[in-house]
């Protein structure tokens, strides 16, 4: 296998080239060899940046949907992939539902109405409209200032 010494380096070096790969061979002043992988290649930035934009939307989408009318929850996770993949699904949907309920933005009952069986409706609260209003208004104010920036010209 072909090894090549660095001397660009206080420490002794040898560069390893495999398929795919390339290793560090370091030997300490110890006199004991280190072997070093190179880190793997970073995730797409734009992917995970994108994913964490809507994420930090959801509620946002939430409580928009229940506020034009009470949904299930499957209905809503559905509503917004329908809209454009805008959440991954169930593991993202029902843990905002649990959170909106617990700081009383939503309100939740049980219906067994339907052939499905029983299913748990959300509906928004007083306190769930004033949020709704303020998120808009925050909404539009961060959007002006982007367009502002020329993004809406790209």
């Amino acid at each position: 296998m072909p090894s090549v010494q660095s001397t660009a380096l206080a420490i002794p070096c040898a560069y390893l080239a495999l398929p795919g790969t390339v290793y560090c061979i370091v030997s300490p002043r110890d006199g004991l060899p280190v072997a070093r992988t190179p880190p793997p290649n970073p995730p797409d930035d734009f992917a995970s940046w994108a994913t964490q934009l809507r994420k930090g939307i959801v509620e946002l989408m939430i409580l928009s949907l229940v506020d034009r009318q009470e949904l299930y929850g499957y209905a809503i996770v559905r509503e917004l992939k329908e809209r454009g993949g805008l959440v991954a699904g169930e593991g993202t949907v029902y843990p905002v539902l649990r959170r909106l309920e617990s700081d009383g933005l939503v309100s939740a009952a049980w219906s067994d109405e339907g052939p499905a069986g029983p299913r748990k409706y959300y509906r928004i609260t007083n306190a769930g409209h004033a949020f709704l209003e303020r998120a808009w208004a925050e909404w539009d104010s961060v959007s002006s200032a982007l367009g502002d920036l020329g993004g809406g010209s790209r």
